[in-house]
């Protein structure tokens, strides 16, 4: 007997009128849908064979996140860890009783979202905080909506802007050195994983750096060890960020087996270099070279694991390539003309606004034109 028959041996428990956990069923049957490969077929034509369901896309998503993690776990310490089950255990609850009170299948995306949100967070972001963010950006950002395939805003960065804006000290006091926590366990054990140690060495983002240097006339020199270590991934910022090179041959994975769109990476990535290099010509007193701006920030995850959300992006070719500038040019503009020095999540956010008109106009287009009505005559006595 495998493990599999031996679990279906429950199902009995959940299906039926008078099953005592009927209510739990959506647990039992995201249970199965994960661990193993469901018994079901086809019954008649058309028949279509295909390898790829929702459950092995979204594994091939967290398979490419995978290096990323594994670098921020090493540069920011375990803590991840704590924050990624923190992540999972409240949003995949806000999922689960939707679920039952819908009576609906629980869907696999929130591996992906639930995965996400704390890579995208400084490390020393309390626990709490990511409790909160996580149950707002699921709940608002998805399930008012409708659940999975219906929201209009990726529900990841919903939890991020949420808790950006209601705790920035918060997210401000985060922000630690690479390898910083190996000190830190040394000085409170375990607890520096849980609490964030009052003498943890804070200090000021790249971005901040960057924006600083360049609003002085002294912007940084792209052969340089600062940039090197925007690239190599070796500077503070949220955890899975920062590695821009690591993340550009993942992402690069991603587009290769067609899991993420090409066409609006290249647009996120062309969108700022174009814009960027034309206001930091214009107005260097305010916009950082590209090349160097790119390197900062989340503008390359964004690219390649938010823009590229199936739900909250195009469909459309074309509107992929516009929704992907859009992106790029908005992030330039937030973060040279804004108060905050990262925009990428508000120019996300901002074009999942955008998305549906876009589908809307482009898909219409492709449509030909109607044709004539033919009045129907209808034949009576009279």
């Amino acid at each position: 007997m495998n493990l599999h028959t031996w679990y279906a041996r429950a199902e009995k428990w959940f299906v039926g009128d008078k099953a005592p956990l009927r209510p739990l069923y959506p647990l039992y049957e995201a249970i199965e849908g994960f661990f193993f490969v469901l018994p079901k077929r086809t019954e008649h034509a058309p028949l279509v064979r295909d390898a790829v369901d929702i459950k092995r896309y979204m594994i091939a998503v967290v398979v490419a996140l995978a290096p990323v993690y594994l670098f921020g776990l090493v540069a920011f310490g375990p803590r991840l860890l704590l924050m990624t089950a923190v992540s999972y255990a409240v949003g995949g609850l806000v999922e689960t009783l939707f679920a039952i009170f819908r009576k609906e299948e629980i869907n696999e995306g929130f591996l992906v979202t639930g995965l996400l949100f704390p890579m995208i967070l400084p490390p020393n972001t309390p626990l709490w905080i990511i409790a909160v963010g996580i149950a707002f950006g699921v709940f608002f950002g998805k399930e008012v909506f409708g659940g999975t395939g219906h929201n209009i805003f990726n529900p990841a960065l919903v939890g991020r802007c949420f808790v950006a804006l209601s705790w920035p000290a918060h997210l401000a006091r985060s922000y630690v050195e690479p390898l910083g926590w190996i000190e830190a366990f040394r000085n409170n054990g375990l607890m520096s994983f849980i609490v964030a140690p009052a003498d943890a060495v804070t200090s000021a983002t790249p971005l901040n750096i960057i924006n600083t240097a360049v609003r002085q006339g002294r912007p940084p020199e792209f052969l340089s060890a600062f940039t090197l270590k925007l690239y190599t991934g070796w500077t503070n910022g949220s955890i899975c960020e920062t590695a821009s090179i690591l993340i550009i041959l993942t992402g690069l994975f991603l587009c290769w087996t067609k899991v993420s769109s090409w066409r609006t990476t290249a647009a996120v990535i062309v969108g700022y270099l174009a814009v960027g290099f034309v206001l930091s010509m214009v107005w260097p007193m305010r916009f950082v070279t590209p090349i160097i701006g790119i390197g900062a920030g989340g503008i390359l995850f964004a690219a390649f694991y938010m823009a590229t959300d199936p739900v909250t992006s195009p469909v459309s070719n074309k509107g992929k390539i516009i929704y992907g500038c859009g992106i790029g040019a908005l992030t330039v503009l937030f973060r040279g003309l804004g108060a905050i020095p990262e925009g990428v999540t508000y120019a996300v956010l901002m074009m999942n606004m955008v998305a549906p008109l876009l589908d809307r106009h482009f898909i219409l287009r492709s449509v030909p034109a109607k044709l004539p009505r033919k009045e129907v005559v209808r034949e009576g006595n009279g």
